[in-house]
């Protein structure tokens, strides 16, 4: 190898720490967000929080649908 092989690899090697510690910054602020917002510490309780409120969010959906219906039911929107 030469010289400038060697001085391309070190400039490869310096991008690659620099993207690097860029992407840990930005996955910190993440986790701080996520605390910030849902007071979650870590991914795996993101995950698991983001999980609940699906649920809880299909539950709702069922339930209003539900009560729509009810109210179509009793309303009679053709003689509005």
């Amino acid at each position: 190898m030469e010289i400038k092989d060697f001085e391309n690899l070190k400039k490869k090697i310096e991008s690659i720490k620099d993207k690097r510690s860029r992407a840990e910054g930005s996955l910190e602020q993440v986790k701080s967000q996520l605390f910030e917002k849902f007071k979650v510490k870590t991914i795996e309780e993101a995950e698991e929080l983001s999980k609940k409120l699906s649920k809880e969010i299909e539950s709702d959906k069922i339930k209003l649908n539900k009560y729509l219906k009810e109210l179509d039911d009793i309303t009679e929107w053709d003689k509005i």
